[in-house]
């Protein structure tokens, strides 16, 4: 599963929570590929022209205009902020705890008084299991996100944002999905997608 998405969007955090159980019983019957959405600031003319009050990019971006977002909720570089941390997440973590991670932050803190707020993240790391420091020295040395030079987790990500044209977009096996983000009908494309009678057993208990 490949999944271009920004951390911001509700209906897609519902469908990350959502599928977090049955990715917890997929295990390695699912290779899951999270690419977030981010936008080239230079393109927009942002960068270098973020502090500005008057500006279209105020608020919208991280190192001085290199790595933006858009949101309606919340102010794009808390999305790139946390799209970062989510990419160390998944660097310097296993996958279980990545979904736990994505269970608790939508339960906790992604409604827009909380999605910005530092302790909130304190707080799922703590239901997790997580340890700050290893994720904040990965966001530092990726290349932070305050000071006027390149991030490579970020950069990473830019490049692959081209690959679609709108987001949330989800890829099975290398073809795009047409449905709903729903969990039911990604589990189902899921397990369609195995050859008949390899498919993992939870497809078959929970199928109906």
């Amino acid at each position: 599963l490949d999944l271009w998405y920004t951390p911001s969007l509700v209906a897609t955090d519902e469908f990350l929570a959502n599928f977090s159980i049955l990715a917890h019983v997929l295990k390695e019957s699912l290779d899951f590929r999270p690419h977030h959405y981010i936008i080239d600031g230079s393109k927009f003319r942002c960068q270098g022209n973020t502090d500005s009050t008057n500006s279209s990019c105020y608020k919208m971006c991280t190192n001085n205009g290199r790595y933006c977002a858009v949101s309606t909720r919340i102010e794009g570089e808390a999305v790139v902020k946390e799209s970062l941390r989510r990419m160390c997440l998944r660097k310097h973590h296993t996958p279980e705890v990545f979904w736990q991670y994505l269970n608790h932050f939508h339960t906790l803190c992604q409604s827009k008084d909380f999605f910005t707020s530092e302790e909130c993240v304190k707080d799922v790391y703590k239901h997790t299991n997580i340890k700050e420091d290893v994720i904040d020295d990965c966001m530092k040395d990726s290349g932070d996100l305050e000071k006027d030079v390149e991030n490579t987790h970020l950069s990473d990500a830019m490049k692959y944002s081209g690959a679609v044209v709108e987001y949330p977009t989800l890829w099975i096996n290398g073809l795009p999905f047409q449905w709903p983000l729903q969990t039911k009908f990604v589990f189902e494309a899921f397990c369609n997608g195995f050859v008949p009678g390899k498919a993992p057993h939870v497809c078959f208990a929970c199928g109906s």
